[in-house]
């Protein structure tokens, strides 16, 4: 029987397990998280609801299906809350490139080292840049020893050998630096999904504003529709529903998705990232699937609406276009990424620094090469060992889980990770090492790998 699309007119489906009001919840733990008093009165954790809603999608699933969750923050909670275990057999979830930091290239990572190392520039990121490695900047610096050639190399490396790295919390922040240090070239790396979009937006309409001649921006935002549409349209793709994240849906509405449900004959299901809303979304993906139909359902309506927020996108559209977009591990999707608008391209970091004197000029003419002789056991606490690459495509694709990869928890970790995944916590193999470490770990040393999870399409 071939499934009929449909859009759903009702977007919150009434289930047997009592639904949380959409009200904003209101925590009432005093101590840990793992409080089992303050769990019970908390509406999207309690242990009674997420119990409730997992007995109802094992009744309802006649078969094992292959879910993607395509947000980082969802990943973490199903690993954290061991959702992906309490829903076997019915539901295997396939872990998407929902981590922003891990999808950002490694060539834009090597590009604010570089910048961070020119004299008299500050580089300004979100927290979780400092520490994701790339190996690209040793290809443009002639000066590496070799005793150092695969070492990989972060901003915090930088920062530690002297380069002005400055860690914000909001890309407004960068544009204040930028005023308080007129005689310093600050640059901001912009990284991120729709979500974080708007705000550097704003970053950049603030230094117009204000005339700021030393604010500059290296732009690396993705977009996640053009994303998936890629990693459906693949032959040989084993997602039989998609959950899509609340937060980006906020921002840029639900009706991008709308194009997908059809060209992709499969549900999409936008949802929260606690695990009572997780489930919800589930539910609501085994139902279409068990009932032969797709349609896009959304089961996050406390925060999303079809139109998402118009200020929003509004901001967004004066100051970015869309581009064709690199992503770590799954290469050039087109139209997935944001520029800079041609009234705002006098704020391009990438047009004020040139490959050439990013890569080569700027370390001859601060003397050394960023490892030398004499500073190189203290700036490359490790080093790739032969052979250790990262895994990380097959990870954000879905078609390896953290633990089958062979670097996970011993050569790979967080303290010395190979790639983005490990490094944030939004990281399919983060949150598996933090949440499962020793068990993964010892699954991966004695090659207990999960079985590959089967090809399967829409009866």
């Amino acid at each position: 029987m071939t499934p009929t699309p449909y859009l759903s007119e009702r977007h919150r489906s009434t289930y047997t397990a009592e639904r949380p009001t959409d009200k904003v919840r209101h925590d009432t733990a005093k101590g840990t998280a793992t409080n089992t008093a303050a769990l019970a009165h908390d509406p999207y954790r309690c242990p009674k609801k997420v119990t409730a809603l997992a007995d109802q999608i094992r009744q309802s699933a006649t078969r094992t299906w292959s879910i993607m969750e395509v947000c980082g923050g969802q990943t973490n909670s199903i690993v954290r809350y061991g959702l992906d275990q309490l829903l076997t057999p019915a539901v295997q979830f396939i872990h998407g490139p929902g981590c922003p930091v891990c999808v950002t290239p490694e060539t834009i990572i090597a590009q604010a080292i570089a910048i961070a190392r020119r004299p008299d520039t500050i580089l300004c990121t979100f927290g979780d840049m400092l520490r994701v490695p790339t190996a690209e900047t040793w290809g443009h610096n002639p000066n590496a020893p070799n005793n150092v050639a695969n070492s990989p190399e972060t901003l915090l490396m930088a920062k530690a050998q002297g380069a002005q790295v400055q860690p914000i919390y909001s890309p407004i922040e960068a544009v204040s630096i930028a005023e308080g240090n007129p005689s310093k070239t600050v640059v901001f790396l912009a990284v991120g999904f729709e979500t974080t979009t708007p705000a550097t937006a704003l970053a950049a309409i603030s230094a117009k504003t204000k005339g700021l001649t030393n604010f500059y921006m290296l732009v690396s935002h993705v977009r996640v529709p053009p994303a998936l549409a890629s990693l459906i349209n693949t032959q040989e793709h084993h997602i039989d529903a998609l959950l899509a994240a609340g937060h980006v849906c906020t921002v840029m509405g639900t009706h991008e998705y709308v194009p997908l449900v059809r060209q992709g004959r499969l549900p999409i299901i936008v949802t929260g990232f606690e695990p009572v809303d997780i489930l919800y979304g589930v539910l609501a993906a085994i139902t279409q699937l068990e009932d032969r139909r797709y349609a896009l359902e959304n089961q996050y309506p406390r925060y999303v609406s079809d139109s998402g927020n118009d200020a929003a996108q509004r901001i967004i559209h004066q100051v970015y276009q869309t581009r064709d977009q690199d992503w770590r591990g799954l290469g050039k999707i087109p139209d997935s990424g944001w520029q800079l608008k041609p009234e705002y391209q006098h704020l391009d970091a990438t047009s004020l620094f040139t490959k050439k004197s990013l890569f080569k000029k700027d370390f001859q003419e601060m003397g050394q090469a960023p490892y030398s002789s004499s500073n190189n056991n203290t700036a490359s606490p490790y080093t790739y060992p032969a052979g250790a690459t990262c895994q990380a495509g097959g990870v954000l694709t879905g078609k390896l889980k953290p633990n089958q990869c062979p670097h996970f928890g011993t050569r790979c970790q967080p303290k010395h990770p190979l790639g983005a995944p490990m490094v944030s916590d939004e990281g399919a193999c983060a949150a598996y090492f933090h949440h499962r470490g020793t068990r993964q770990i010892a699954a991966t040393v004695e090659k207990k790998i999960t079985p590959a999870i089967p090809t399967t399409t829409l009866p």
